[in-house]
């Protein structure tokens, strides 16, 4: 399960009111898709924000939502059962390492690379990204997924009047994609079972900890 927090206010912080932090608490800490040992184990959250979000005050939130889930006297008109989740993930998709992989594979190949510009604007991005306190996040789990980027294609061109499917998501050929980068990225912000660094799967320390 992913749950997006985007928005802001005019002095550039994150508009942290009752809405949008119930809203986190009740999908992401109350949102249980079956019975028994079928509920969620592990959040991973997509950081999909505005220009003007203050990244701290938006990673507070992220964890308040994960503190709150298995507190009872908490959002209890949210619905739901309170449950504990065992892990807390961020997706890490936009990273340096990975457009350089997938452009040195598109040059190596001669083919016409799209990053050329995104390389061109990395640092003054870099700096925008500084001054509203977004941190650089390190990438703790590696999951081989190159054999389902056409499903994930798929589940994109589904939200036509959001993803163009002409546009940039799919600049890169995914053949080229999967001898560069094959893995997709995140960062572990937050565990409650033991693991250890680097992973290769979202579930390390839940399958030893939990029937699933």
């Amino acid at each position: 399960m992913s749950f997006t927090v985007s928005g802001s206010n005019p002095s550039g912080g994150l508009k942290v009111d009752r809405d949008v932090h119930d809203a986190a608490a009740g999908q992401a800490g109350r949102h249980a898709p079956g019975a028994g040992e079928q509920r969620q184990r592990r959040q991973v959250f997509r950081l999909d924000v505005g220009a003007k979000v203050h990244w701290p005050h938006l990673l507070a939130l992220l964890q308040q939502a994960f503190e709150a889930a298995a507190d009872p006297d908490r959002y209890a008109d949210v619905g739901g059962e309170p449950w504990q989740p065992s892990k807390m993930y961020y997706f890490v998709t936009f990273h340096q390492a990975k457009y350089a992989a997938l452009h040195e594979e598109l040059l190596r190949r001669e083919l016409e690379s799209p990053y050329t510009k995104i390389f061109a604007e990395w640092e003054e991005r870099a700096r925008k990204r500084l001054e509203r306190g977004q941190r650089t996040l390190e990438i703790t789990t590696r999951v081989a997924a190159a054999d389902y980027f056409g499903v994930r294609d798929d589940a994109l061109r589904a939200h036509a009047t959001q993803i163009d499917p002409n546009s940039s998501w799919f600049a890169c050929p995914r053949e080229v994609e999967r001898v560069a980068w094959p893995t997709e990225d995140y960062h572990l912000a937050r565990s409650l079972v033991d693991t250890e660094l680097p992973e290769d799967d979202l579930f390390a320390g839940i399958r030893e900890s939990v029937t699933l």
